[in-house]
């Protein structure tokens, strides 16, 4: 479960920061991205918790055989891009705020924090 609410959120996320780079008016723009930034101090958290818990706990018991080897191909090629994915985003992500504070100097990481 704890895999599909950081799913979930990853892609709330994502929509979030959008909306607040599209958002005209100042105000509704800052309110997003302060949603953003909490989510994302939430979504952090999580992941800490569930990879504790997976480094915590023994592999999980296998997946019962599945006849359709297109479905297992499916699911195992959406998992693994969307792990590059995520990973290429938090690296997008981290070069962009460095960006706004070292390069633009607009005092982003400011704004969200305090």
């Amino acid at each position: 479960m704890l895999h599909w609410i950081v799913a979930a959120l990853v892609v709330t996320m994502l929509v979030l920061g959008w909306a607040s780079e599209l958002e005209e008016e100042r105000n509704r723009s800052f309110m997003l991205i302060r949603t953003h930034f909490q989510f994302g101090v939430i979504l952090f958290g999580l992941m800490i918790l569930r990879l504790s818990w997976r480094l915590a706990r023994p592999d999980p018991r296998p997946a019962p055989p599945v006849e359709d080897e297109t479905l297992r191909a499916g699911a195992w090629y959406v998992h693994y891009f969307s792990g590059w994915i995520l990973i290429g985003l938090t690296v997008l992500h981290i070069a962009a705020a460095g960006w706004h504070q070292f390069v633009a100097r607009d005092r982003l990481l400011d704004r969200m924090l305090t």
